[in-house]
């Protein structure tokens, strides 16, 4: 990487810790290490180690995509449109201010009121000055900071160090998985200035929602026995809250971070008191959110979504996003004023896409695309509950808490595990036959010919037939519909 851009990310590493690889944020605790890595990223830097080699190479994967996937990192730059792009930050093509700026907006991105702009700017000019002409030296096992060692034989040997963590992964567990012990949780509630109460210690339960539709995720908080100073905090000035949760070892990570909508302060009994937090995840971006610009002609249909995403308001990020956007470019200009998520969604559908939002994250997949290398293999020893059973839409099953597990992600679940679907007749199996019925009930026929379901919704043909593939998973490619067999020539209204 040229020199301009190390010294761009020096400026932010400074102003972020320092250089201090073991600092932890102050106040909160959120943030750790080198560039302050939190929630989901911190994580998965924990994961994967939090030596100083470790933090430079998770920063090189999260900063050039090389390498991400084998070390649970992934690309992290977000293009935005009033700073350099990501193609001219690696090719130095600015000068260390833009440099420094775009780093900071674009892939540290913190709050412009507290991104200290001037200092990173000011530090990173310095390190050029500085450091220009000059190269390091790499000494296998050292660690920067902390690091020493003891002399045997007149050579220097460098000490091991155990790290601090929370999150160690039992030696030898990787051949079937973490031992599943020591559930734990980490809830925090932030206001408005990023002032975050850990809530941890305490009694807490969680009911998460997600859904592949447009719409928010939803949350379900149980706080209990606050004091009132601290409840009265959270219920005046609380805006956001994220929950944590998970095992020891490397099935722990975020389960939801979301705006606080509603706060419900209730007394169960006599000496219990509770504080319910009712909290939606994208429902600014979703509901609110309005675009207000203008498209030239040839731009395609994923830089739109680019677009819509680096002038939102409401912070977006993008998420999984299929290549099939890439393809489709406008055939003229276009002037887009308007909900961003109707425009969203019209993209998606235009190219046979589903839209949805996770984590603040914006996804555009196709769903019969397998995603590579993230298939999570549920059974007993990872955590899979009881038996899964066969629906018509595919398995039904709990496991236990698994941040891995999210919305578009593949399940592998032996079939011997799965308990076969048991038939009902005339109801979900097969297709009721015509009766003489009253209208409403099952098997009655319409007026324009098929019949009635139990439902009450209309089945386009008349006779009894049975489900030959139900709705799932059919070898690799997803099967998004019922085949039921019948005859040809079966007249269907």
């Amino acid at each position: 990487m040229p020199e301009k851009a190390v010294a761009a990310v020096m400026g932010n590493i400074e102003a972020e810790s320092s250089f201090d690889p073991k600092l932890v944020e102050k106040a909160n605790g959120i943030g750790f290490g080198l560039c302050q890595w939190s929630f989901g990223r911190r994580t998965q830097l924990e994961k994967y180690g939090t030596t100083l080699n470790h933090q430079l190479e998770f920063l090189w994967a999260e900063l050039s995509g090389n390498g991400a996937s084998q070390i649970g990192a992934k690309f992290e730059w977000i293009n935005k449109s009033q700073y350099l792009k990501h193609d001219d930050f690696m090719s130095a093509n600015g000068s260390i201010a833009t440099l420094t700026t775009a780093f900071c907006f674009c892939w540290e991105r913190p709050k412009v009121s507290t991104a200290h702009l001037e200092r990173r700017q000011k530090k990173a000019n310095e390190y050029y000055t500085q450091f220009t002409g000059l190269q390091g030296e790499y000494t296998p096992g050292a660690e920067g900071v902390g690091g020493g060692g003891s002399e045997v034989g007149g050579n220097t040997v460098p000490e091991m160090e155990i790290e601090e963590t929370n999150y160690e992964v039992v030696k030898g567990s990787e051949k079937i998985g973490d031992y599943l012990f020591g559930r734990r949780y980490r809830i925090t509630v932030s206001n408005e200035d990023g002032k975050t109460i850990d809530i941890s210690q305490l009694h807490c339960t969680f009911s998460i929602l997600k859904t592949m539709q447009m719409e928010p995720n939803t949350s379900e908080i149980a706080i209990y026995n606050l004091n009132a100073q601290t409840e009265n905090d959270i219920k005046m000035n609380g805006t956001r809250i994220t929950v944590e949760a998970g095992y020891e070892g490397t099935q722990f990570g975020l389960l939801f971070d979301g705006d606080i909508f509603q706060c419900i302060q209730e007394k169960e009994n006599a000496h219990t008191f509770k504080l319910t937090i009712i909290a939606l995840d994208s429902d600014r971006a979703i509901n609110f959110e309005i675009a207000n610009f203008s498209v030239l002609r040839g731009q395609s249909h994923r830089e739109i979504v680019e677009n819509i995403i680096n002038v939102a308001q409401f912070p977006m990020e993008l998420g999984s996003i299929s290549e099939k956007l890439n393809n489709t470019k406008l055939t003229r200009g276009k002037v887009m004023m308007g909900k961003s998520s109707n425009y969203l969604d019209q993209i998606a559908k235009s190219n046979k896409l589903q839209f949805y939002m996770d984590d603040g994250k914006v996804n555009l997949i196709d769903l019969e695309d397998l995603p590579d290398d993230e298939i999570v293999k549920l059974s007993p020893n990872s955590g899979l509950i009881g038996v899964p059973e066969q629906t018509d839409f595919g398995v039904s099953g709990q496991c236990l808490l698994n941040p891995q597990i999210k919305i578009n992600t593949l399940i592998h679940i032996e079939g011997s595990l799965i308990k076969d679907k048991r038939i009902e007749f005339g109801v979900a199996n097969t297709v009721p036959s015509v009766s003489n019925d009253s209208a409403g009930v099952s098997g009655a026929p319409s007026e324009s010919g098929g019949q009635l379901s139990l439902g009450g919704y209309l089945i386009p043909y008349n006779g009894s037939f049975p489900i030959t593939s139900p709705f799932g998973m059919r070898g690799k490619k997803m099967h998004s519909g019922i085949d039921i067999g019948m005859p040809v020539g079966t007249p269907l209204y």
